[in-house]
């Protein structure tokens, strides 16, 4: 008796119908950006005469800053260097280095402190930024000799 007693005890909780379950889920998302150059780096072509005589070579479409953020965001650009390099006693100043967005009219000098390229209150789903770079050269300031400098790109959030 003692064992039907204990199967009839058992038996009312497994034919409950009412039950219900209330699983909870989620997911965290955190502040997420991202850049990519192309071309990754930028040679200007050799400097002819006619450039000497204009005083800047200048390349349109240089290079494209892909940029993807779900903030606010801003993008910057300087200079990792002081100057473009010394040939002999010339120093080549990073003010002979300009850039611009694609679609505006006036060129910026390049700065050891970051400058704004771009920036938006809104997030950016792979934003294209077209630049177009300028070298100023002349026939009187420039040493004959290989010049550059290291350019960095910043994005950051505006939060």
């Amino acid at each position: 008796m003692v064992v039907i007693t204990s199967l009839f005890f058992f038996q009312p909780s497994i034919l409950q119908a009412d039950e219900t379950a209330s699983p909870s889920t989620g997911v965290s998302i955190p502040v997420l950006q991202s850049i990519h150059l192309s071309p990754g780096s930028f040679i200007f072509p050799d400097v002819s005469s006619t450039n000497l005589d204009k005083g800047f070579l200048e390349a349109r479409d240089a290079a494209t800053v892909t940029v993807s953020s779900n903030v606010a965001w801003q993008l910057t650009i300087q200079s990792e260097d002081p100057n473009m390099g010394k040939v002999k006693n010339n120093v080549k100043p990073l003010s002979d280095f300009l850039w611009k967005k694609s679609n505006d009219s006036h060129y910026t000098t390049i700065s050891t402190d970051g400058k704004v390229v771009d920036s938006n209150s809104e997030y950016a789903d792979q934003q294209k930024i077209k630049l177009d770079y300028k070298m100023l050269v002349g026939w009187t300031k420039d040493a004959p000799g290989t010049y550059g400098l290291n350019l960095r790109f910043r994005l950051s959030t505006l939060e």
